[in-house]
């Protein structure tokens, strides 16, 4: 059922998003239940959204209206 499926918010204009990151491990543990694999990653999960790094200010998002 639709309500049982997980929804993950990605970016993925930004690296190392933290959205990507757990579905990828999300990803990695449903391989190893499904396929009896063992495969591990070494990179940590973080548990909090680091600061997002963006192209265009949010006080500059109508900047093509002045030229």
């Amino acid at each position: 059922p639709l309500n049982a499926m997980p929804v993950y918010g990605t970016i993925a204009s930004q690296f190392n998003d933290l959205g990507t990151n757990t579905l990828f491990a999300r990803l990695l543990e449903l391989i190893n239940e499904t396929a009896n694999k063992k495969w591990q990653t070494s990179l940590p999960v973080a548990d909090d959204v680091e600061k997002q790094n963006v192209i265009i200010p949010p006080e500059r998002r109508y900047y093509l209206r002045e030229i």
